[in-house]
């Protein structure tokens, strides 16, 4: 962070962050960015062929609110990616999804 010239964080950037309050000191935001929280994280579920049937799940919490969406992207990377190709002058993208066969 020395491009800015902030070596640490204190309470005056906290502030201008909106993540730090004199009364109440941080504030939910900032307890997000924590390492280890205590707010419900987030919850992923793919489903088989009805949603009774939980075919993968991952629960993502006590942790960074960055690394949980990090965590959610892969496992969603996990199961539906695509390809973006050219075909002509026209940009076609195809998805692929791990259970189907092409």
């Amino acid at each position: 962070m020395d491009k800015w010239g902030i070596y640490e964080l204190n309470a005056d950037i906290l502030r201008t962050l909106d993540l730090y309050y004199d009364k109440t000191k941080y504030n939910h935001v900032a307890e997000t960015l924590s390492d280890d929280n205590a707010f419900p994280g987030i919850d992923m579920v793919r489903f088989g062929d009805t949603i009774d049937e939980f075919l993968d799940r991952e629960i993502f919490e006590n942790m960074y609110v960055l690394e949980q969406f990090d965590r959610s992207i892969k496992l969603f990377k996990k199961y539906y990616c695509r390809q973006v190709f050219l075909r002509g002058n026209t940009l076609m993208v195809k998805y692929h999804y791990s259970e189907i066969q092409y």
